[in-house]
This record gives C-alpha cells, sequence and structure tokens, in this order.
C-alpha cells in the first residue's frame, strides 16, 4: 500500500470520527460489511485492503448521488409541477419547455401521485448525472477484477435518453386523454 493510500485511509476515519463521534467505528465496519474487530486491525496497522477502499469509496459516492438527486426532487428549472383540484379530487401535470418552439408542453397530465409526478418532472436531469456519475466509474486502473470493469463497461453502454417505462405510460395516458 502507498503512502498516499495509508493517508487516505488516516484521513478518512479521522473524518469519521469528526463526524460521528463515538460509534464511527461501528458505523465504518457496518458500511461495508466487516465486524469492528476488522476496522480495529486496519487502524492498527494503517492499512486497508484495496477491496474495502473501493466499497467506502462507491458508498461515498453512491451517497453523494442520493443527495443530488434530493435536491433535484426539491426543484427542476427545466420541468415544473401544476397541481389541479376538481371536485375535491387533486391530480398533478408535468410541463416543460419545447427547445425548437420555445412554448410550454405538457409532458404528463392526470398523476394522481405527487411523488411519480416529481420523479416524471427530474427525469432528464436524473438520467443526465447518472451518466456522468457512470462515466466517471471508468477509470482503469481501479479495477482489479475483470469483473468489475465488464460491469462498468456495461453501465456505459446504457442508452440513459431512452425513455422509462415511466415516461412511457405517462405519454400513453396523455395519448388516451386528448
Amino acid at each position: 500500500m502507498s503512502e498516499h493510500e495509508e493517508e487516505w485511509f488516516k484521513r478518512y476515519c479521522e473524518n469519521m470520527e469528526q463526524e460521528f463521534g463515538r460509534g464511527w467505528k461501528r458505523r465504518l465496519a457496518q458500511k461495508v460489511g466487516v465486524g469492528e474487530s476488522n476496522v480495529q486491525a486496519w487502524i492498527k496497522s494503517g492499512r486497508v485492503p484495496p477491496a474495502v477502499r473501493k466499497a467506502i469509496t462507491l458508498s461515498d459516492e453512491l451517497v453523494a448521488l442520493k443527495n443530488n438527486y434530493e435536491e433535484l426532487c426539491s426543484s427542476n428549472p427545466k420541468r415544473w409541477i401544476e397541481e389541479v383540484t376538481i371536485h375535491d379530487r387533486t391530480t398533478f401535470s408535468v410541463h416543460e419547455i419545447d427547445v425548437e418552439t420555445g412554448f410550454a408542453r405538457l409532458v404528463a397530465d392526470h398523476i394522481n401521485d405527487i411523488d411519480v409526478a416529481r420523479e416524471l418532472a427530474n427525469l432528464p436531469e436524473i438520467k443526465e448525472r447518472i451518466d456522468e456519475a457512470v462515466h466517471c466509474l471508468y477509470l482503469e486502473n481501479m479495477y482489479d477484477d475483470p469483473d468489475d470493469l465488464k460491469y462498468v463497461k456495461q453501465l456505459q453502454n446504457i442508452d440513459w435518453n431512452a425513455k422509462t417505462t415511466l415516461e412511457k405510460r405517462a405519454k400513453s395516458s396523455l395519448e388516451k386523454v386528448i
């Protein structure tokens, strides 16, 4: 293990202790799925196995992506949600600006659940961020196991701009209404 990697682990442990205080070793052990005694041994030796370092890094990246998702759910300027109440029944619709005409267009209507409307409103931005995150994962020297690299390549080959089932359903229900 290089000096840089040992420093990384030392800083990581210090950050965990600062953030969580007492019990931070238990949290780290839970994060990577090992017993606290393993964490204690890593601290004592100043070394962490490469697979564990990857697990920690990927776990932290996942948390960051989830936080970004939550931010996106709160507001997205490209698409917006409108609420309509008729006879004590509230439904939601999702709208966006058509880039060709500059006019607003209806993406989906008659959505009963606000969370579904939020997901649909945020899908383009979420897909873009996922695509960026997957693109960043492709660091050939980071993966020892050939299956890891194969998995990342499969992720990169997914067409993140393809319509999701949710988008297809929203479009077909919109066509039925019209």
